[in-house]
């Protein structure tokens, strides 16, 4: 536990090192005042405009600081050398692919909380105000990030930081139209198959889109977030595990 902590900072502060916090800040800033500006065209309800344009530039933020981060640190470090210089001490894989997965995890909970602070700000000037939604529809955020930083991890073990970034795209988008998948189903019989078995092996991240929901101020019951936010700790775990496994057996 200790090593996995150690490795969980050194992470956090490596991330923190490549100015990635500051350029988040920027960009967060940049698309939530777009944001602002399209809500104070809107007559009436700016607020809840601000909010659903917010929260889906909050989460375009965030997964693309979870698909590079994971794409390319494991890389970076074998490039560097330093990699084997953590595994040359008595620090095992295990600790070591897992310690990395909670340092990025914990960066992406420092980074969504700047964002959110942004967004709260955006909000009160639009005359809104915070309510319980916003804590869920951000947990959920981060549990999203997390799980495709995971895949997007695991995939870099295979592929080169460059080639790792559009796999992990490319799953986000398709996660993200779980619905197209099931129209194309139900219009192509001979696809059918092979298109329902692939809805099953990737995530459904309409799971983790409370916005509409915060919008039109409907109530998230706390049996319901705590379905999705398990749905998304379980995809988790089940990334980590295959990462775990191959990292384990790979020869570096």
């Amino acid at each position: 536990m200790r090593d996995l902590v150690t490795l969980a900072l050194h992470t956090v502060k490596s991330l923190v090192r490549d100015k990635i916090l500051y350029n988040v800040l920027f960009v967060g800033l940049f698309l939530l005042l777009v944001g602002y500006w399209a809500a104070l065209l809107v007559f009436g309800h700016q607020d809840r405009v601000m909010i659903h344009l917010g929260m889906a530039a909050n989460s375009l933020t965030l997964l693309s600081i979870a698909v590079t981060s994971g794409a390319r640190i494991i890389t970076q470090e074998r490039e560097s050398r330093l990699l084997y210089l953590i595994l040359s001490k008595p620090i095992s894989r295990v600790n070591y692919w897992l310690g990395k997965l909670v340092g990025i995890g914990l960066f992406l909970a420092l980074n969504l909380v700047l964002l959110m602070t942004v967004m709260a700000l955006g909000v009160y000037q639009a005359g809104g105000q915070w309510n319980l939604g916003f804590v869920q529809g951000a947990t959920l955020l981060w549990v999203e990030a997390w799980m495709m930083c995971s895949f997007t991890l695991w995939v870099s073990l295979w592929l080169s930081s460059a080639v790792s970034v559009m796999a992990a795209l490319s799953f986000v988008f398709i996660a993200h139209n779980h619905e197209q998948i099931e129209f194309v189903t139900k219009q192509n019989g001979g696809l059918s198959s092979a298109l329902k078995g692939l809805s099953y092996l990737i995530p459904r991240s309409d799971q983790f889109m409370l916005d509409t929901r915060i919008y039109y101020d409907l109530p998230v019951r706390s049996a319901e977030w705590g379905m999705r936010f398990g749905y998304g700790l379980i995809w988790v775990a089940i990334f980590i595990l295959l990462g775990n496994a191959t990292f384990y057996r790979k020869n570096l």
